[in-house]
This record gives C-alpha cells, sequence and structure tokens, in this order.
C-alpha cells in the first residue's frame, strides 16, 4: 500500500499491477473486481487520496495463445499461418467482458527478452489486428464456428495512459479496495517473499553506497550469483576507497533528516562538522553484541559514532570527521531501568512506540500527526529449512519462498538494550 500511495500522491491517476496471487484474481473475477478504486489512505479517508486500479486476466505479458515472440514459444508459429489467431483473439477478448465491466478490454503484448524478432513480430501484429477487424464484416456462421457472439470489434494499438483515460470516460461505479494486495503467490505453496531476506549483506552494502544497485533484480536480491558476487565486488571497493568525508544522498523529493553511523575505535576523539562547518553534536556508542559475534565480521571496531544529518530533496550533504580535543559522548553501561522505555519529552513529531518492558516487544503505535492509537500485537517465528517431498512445490530460493509447514512461534520475550544519552555520556541498559 506504500507504493500505491506514494504514486497517488507523485500525482498518477491510475496503476496497473503486474500480478496479484491466483486465488485473490479467482475472487475479483467471479466477482468483477479486477478494476477498482484503491483507498490508499484509508484513516485519512480523504477523496484525493484515492488511485484508480487494473489487473491484467494473466500478468505483463503477451497471452500464451498469441505465440508471436521467438522466447515466449515453446514451439514456435510460422508468422504466416495465424488464419484462426484473430478468432482466438475475439474469444480471449469476449473472456475478459465477463471478467471486466466496460467494453474497453486491454490485451497485453511483450515481456521479458521479448521482440527479438521485433520487424517479424510487429508485422504479425498488424495482420492479426487487421484480420481481427475484418470479421466485423464476416457471416455469422464464421463466429459460430469459433463459439464466438457477433459483436462491434475495433482492435488498434494503445498506451497505458490511454487505456486508463478510456476506463476514467466510462459511467460506472467501481468496488473500493482498502487492504494489500501481498504477498504475492503464484500457486500453493509457492510465495514470492524470498527476496525479503535473500543476500542481507549485498543490501547491506546498498544502504552505505546507493548507487550501483539500481536494477531491480540487484537491490532486491534476485540477481545471478555472478551479478551479485560483481556487485558487491564494486561496491566494497567503493566503500574502502573513501576518505573521512561522508557524503549522504537523498534520492526522496523531500528533505531528509537521518543519523549516520559509521565503525570507529575505542576512545576515538572526533570533531563532526556540518556542509556549512558548523560543529555537530554526536554520541560514540558501543556496537551491539549481536552484531560483534557475526562470523562474516571483520571490522574490530568496538564502537559506533552517530550524528544528525539533514539533506536537501534530490540532493547530498558532505559531513567531515577531523581528530578533536573534546571529549566524545563515549556510552557508559549501567544498570537495567524500565523507566528508560519512557521519553521524557516528545522526541519525534511522527510517531510514538510503547514496549512493554518484560517482554520487550511492541505493545501500541501512536501517530502523532493524526491523533491515532493503535494496539499491536507483535510476535517472532520462524520456518524450519527443509528439502520437499511434495513434487508440485519447489525450493526456496531469492524469488520464492515456500513453507512446507506451518511457522513455529519463537520465545515471547527478546533481549533488548536501551541507550539514553545525556549531554556528556550515554548510560546503557540492558535485558
Amino acid at each position: 500500500m506504500l507504493m500505491t500511495s506514494a504514486c497517488q500522491q507523485m500525482g498518477f491517476d491510475g496503476l496497473m499491477i503486474g500480478r496479484i496471487s491466483r486465488d485473490v484474481q479467482r475472487r475479483w473475477e467471479a466477482s468483477r473486481h479486477m478494476e477498482f478504486v484503491w483507498l490508499t489512505d484509508p484513516f485519512s479517508q480523504r477523496p484525493e487520496a484515492d488511485l484508480f486500479t487494473w489487473v491484467p486476466p494473466y500478468s505483463y505479458t503477451t497471452p500464451g495463445i498469441f505465440c508471436l515472440d521467438v522466447p515466449s514459444c515453446r514451439s514456435p508459429m510460422m508468422y504466416e499461418s495465424i488464419q484462426d489467431m484473430p478468432h482466438y483473439l475475439l474469444l480471449y477478448s469476449q473472456y475478459q467482458t465477463e471478467v471486466y465491466t466496460p467494453s474497453n478490454i486491454a490485451i497485453m503484448f511483450g515481456g521479458d527478452l521479448s521482440y527479438v524478432e521485433a520487424e517479424k513480430q510487429f508485422a504479425a501484429i498488424d495482420a492479426l489486428a487487421a484480420a481481427a477487424n475484418a470479421l466485423d464484416k464476416a457471416k455469422e456462421s464464421r463466429w459460430r464456428r469459433y463459439r464466438l457472439k457477433k459483436a462491434p470489434v475495433h482492435v488498434f494499438y494503445s498506451t497505458p495512459a490511454c487505456f486508463l483515460r478510456a476506463l476514467h470516460e466510462v459511467n460506472v461505479t467501481w468496488p473500493v479496495f482498502s487492504n494489500d494486495v501481498l504477498p504475492y503467490t503464484d500457486s500453493p505453496g509457492r510465495t514470492w517473499s524470498g527476496f525479503y531476506t535473500s543476500r542481507p549483506s549485498l543490501k547491506l552494502f546498498a544502504r552505505y553506497a546507493n548507487g550501483v544497485l539500481q536494477h531491480h533484480d540487484g537491490i532486491t536480491g534476485t540477481s545471478t550469483h555472478e551479478v551479485a558476487q560483481d556487485y558487491a565486488n564494486q561496491l566494497s571497493r567503493g566503500i574502502a576507497s573513501c576518505e573521512l568525508a561522508v557524503v549522504v544522498y537523498n534520492p526522496d523529493t523531500e528533505s531528509l533528516l537521518t543519523y549516520v553511523r559509521l565503525p570507529v575505535g575505542r576512545d576515538i576523539q572526533l570533531v563532526v562538522t556540518d556542509p556549512d562547518g558548523l560543529e555537530l553534536e554526536h554520541q560514540v556508542l558501543p556496537v551491539a553484541p549481536h552484531r560483534l559475534g557475526v562470523p562474516e565480521r571483520t571490522s574490530t571496531a568496538p564502537s559506533e559514532i552517530v550524528f544528525p544529518a539533514l539533506v536537501p530533496p534530490l540532493g547530498m550533504s558532505v559531513y567531515k570527521m577531523e581528530p578533536g580535543i573534546p571529549a566524545p559522548n563515549v556510552a557508559k553501561t549501567g544498570s537495567v531501568r524500565d523507566d528508560f522505555l519512557e521519553l521524557e519529552q516528545q522526541l519525534d513529531y511522527r510517531y510514538r512506540l510503547e514496549l512493554d518492558p518484560t517482554s520487550g516487544l511492541v505493545t501500541r503505535v501512536h501517530l502523532l500527526g493524526r491523533n491515532l492509537s493503535l494496539g499491536l500485537r507483535q510476535s517472532f517465528a520462524a520456518y524450519l529449512h527443509e528439502f520437499s517431498t511434495q513434487a508440485e512445490l519447489s525450493e526456496s530460493g531469492h524469488y520464492v519462498f515456500s513453507a512446507y509447514r506451518n511457522a513455529y512461534q519463537l520465545d515471547e520475550q527478546v533481549a533488548y538494550r536501551v541507550l539514553k544519552a545525556s549531554s556528556s555520556s550515554c548510560q546503557c541498559a540492558g535485558n
């Protein structure tokens, strides 16, 4: 839903989804819900936050019955042998009229690695469209031969913008949807959520040095092994060659206030200056114990320096770190104190979290800008990694997560550490 809200705020008046889960699609086809108005911000109930959405009947690729491109054809047809294809085109279109509300039907053409022989393929599409339009004048018997209902037909090239405009001009009351369509499942037991957890080290690299992993298969971790290795090599060399000046880039269209964390040595004394040369308040905190024990960790730095960074929209800010005389705000270990979980003053104008001091889990979220409080039940669960004996289930990988049995709940108590800083020191509580 975050993506749909972003599309709406960027000024889009429509969204075309590539895929949804097959079970959801079957329900929506039966109820003519494949076109709907998505409430991207259901809490505010603002009409301007609504976004019209259209779901294709299968995918964003060419339907299998129109085999015009070499990679999509298991047994490529001769481009001249298209006598029956216009009837299949109309049959496919009439099927869609039983699923979609208006008479404007979109048939997707293209896909990954398509148009290898583009000149021949477009010539075939031209011939297919012309033959389908000519059927408008054909006799009734020819339509019945292919179990078609004779109806006016006009097939032509179009674009998503033109198609959505035609739908907007239809006087139809669309269904309303305020939920989400994730996760995506293409068959029982095959959930497309593997990319949420695949290649975490590479994704951490991308957070430090954004700029190389702009391709969708790179940033999600679904690229091939060799490509992922090359990405990691480039990012590693780039990070290793950086000087002691921190460049923070903001790809968003709004100003970004974030905190920069960098590993530093023990008892180090640094002065951090912002782009205007003004000294910034900073803290040196101990590295979390669970990060010290990561087998792949090669750094020996026991601490991290943390300072705030304000970055303009679509811009960057440069921060410098130099040896300094002032003593840093080094964290000191103290006793466990539950009152650390309660803030004395408002530190964030967007949200506020309530934690259960016994379990360490989040129990409530306050959205301060909306004066809204939401109860939350947080839990941790795990799936056992095992090989499937079921032929219809594939192994989990960087695309698909396959669950062979239900998850089991982990401990209802979590270990947590709370750092509470002051102007000269940082007290540490742990559990």
